[in-house]
């Protein structure tokens, strides 16, 4: 019988060591788009809308050349984040025709509103395990420090209860060789 290890996703922590919350390879990449620490190209493949398909939503992948991601905290009474993902994406694998020339704002738009959907789903999962893999809570400290001070002992619980939004702009920067 032939032994082999297969890393399928990551196990994220607390901040003393205790497991919390499993995340598949998907949402690790999509964390560390989420992070801004992206090193190495990846193969995100989504679904997107394009309103006229009959048998549900057409896949695309693609890579980002290149991302940016701004991250802003206020105190409103809770906390509240506002992330800003840029990225200028390569679509590498397309199985459905598009005219892109006519159509290509209506295309980025879909791709991002579905990375924005898929974000969302992943800090949800986040919150409601009460961690913080992003490092949100260095920002408020840096921003915000007298009202982060108050709740630093527990800022997980804190975390969970803030209002975090992600805004994601793409623009498709090339088409590769098999769309």
């Amino acid at each position: 019988m032939d032994k082999k290890i297969r890393l399928s996703g990551s196990a994220l922590l607390d901040h003393s060591g205790q497991y919390k919350l499993s995340i598949s390879t998907k949402e690790n990449q999509l964390l560390t788009m989420l992070e801004g620490k992206q090193k190495k190209d990846y193969f995100i493949t989504i679904p997107v809308s394009l309103g006229n398909s009959k048998n549900g939503k057409p896949y695309i992948t693609f890579t980002n050349a290149v991302l940016k991601v701004k991250k802003k905290v206020k105190d409103n009474g809770r906390f509240v984040f506002d992330i800003n993902v840029n990225s200028k994406i390569t679509i590498t694998e397309q199985l459905f025709p598009y005219d892109f020339e006519k159509k290509q704002a209506k295309f980025e738009k879909s791709i991002a509103n579905e990375l924005e959907d898929e974000f969302n789903q992943l800090i949800h999962k986040i919150q409601k395990a009460q961690i913080d893999p992003l490092g949100l809570g260095l920002y408020a400290r840096a921003y915000t420090y007298p009202e982060w001070k108050k709740v630093q002992d527990h800022w997980g619980k804190t975390l969970a209860k803030s209002k975090i939004n992600i805004h994601v702009k793409t623009e498709i920067k090339s088409i590769g060789t098999m769309s």
